[in-house]
């Protein structure tokens, strides 16, 4: 995926885990940002909660360390501004910091982070289409590059994306999960039909 993402002019790549990082990092020199995924049954904390995580992404070949901003504790007790501040005194790497509001954005921008992604702007609402207010307020009142992500599905939204100010566009499950790719074909053809 990550060959046929670089083959199509992908800018850099998101990618999920220490093993996929090295063996991408070895075929190609696009910048790479590493999380390590936890799930909610395993962990609160969803993108690389701990510190020897980021360490590991690090070694894998990450440019880009992604952490979980909507939390401020680790699972290894380190708070948010420690974690970011140790990657780069330590790792020597960029920081993005995922969050969900406007007020988790300022305070990863007042602790350090390199980047800001709205990775989390549709937890807690109904929402089909990315946070393009948050995206918007971000960008005007940010000094920090505003990563847009979550829900980009079509060539337009990221468009739309680049026109509020954002730094870059992460397109996620849009392209990596045939699943719910083809889910959403299955439910327009349904809805289709039942209109008829």
């Amino acid at each position: 995926m990550a060959r046929a993402a670089a083959k199509g002019g992908a800018a850099g790549l998101r990618l999920n885990g220490v093993e996929d990082i090295r063996l991408t990092r070895q075929q190609l020199s696009l910048p790479i940002i590493g999380i390590q995924k936890y799930y909610p049954e395993e962990a609160e904390i969803w993108i690389t909660p701990c510190y020897v995580n980021a360490v590991e992404l690090a070694s894998a070949g990450a440019d880009i360390i992604a952490i979980d901003g909507m939390h401020h504790k680790r699972l290894d007790g380190l708070d948010l501004g420690e974690m970011v501040a140790r990657i780069h005194k330590e790792l020597h790497v960029c920081v993005m910091v995922d969050i969900s509001t406007y007020d988790e954005a300022v305070l990863a921008q007042d602790l350090g982070a390199d980047l800001v992604a709205t990775t989390f702007s549709m937890f807690g609402q109904d929402r089909e289409t990315p946070d393009y207010d948050l995206l918007f307020r971000l960008t005007r009142e940010l000094a920090t590059p505003v990563v847009a992500e979550g829900l980009y599905w079509t060539p337009e939204q990221v468009c739309k994306a680049f026109d509020l100010g954002a730094h870059s566009v992460v397109v996620g499950t849009a392209i990596t999960r045939p699943d719910e790719i083809t889910e959403r074909f299955v439910k327009a053809i349904q809805n289709r039909r039942t209109a008829e």
